[in-house]
């Protein structure tokens, strides 16, 4: 839950457009996050 903490903190702030930027740039890491999620809500 640390990563999320730090996201907001860090890109809390920042335009839309930064954002996505962000997660375009990181988007393997993103991607495992929400794969991570989705096997915690299945079992």
């Amino acid at each position: 839950m640390a990563t999320k903490v730090n996201f907001y903190e860090n890109y809390g702030d920042k335009s839309a457009r930064e954002r996505a930027k962000l997660i375009y740039s990181n988007y393997s890491f993103f991607q495992g996050i929400t794969e991570d999620c989705k096997m915690r809500l299945i079992w």
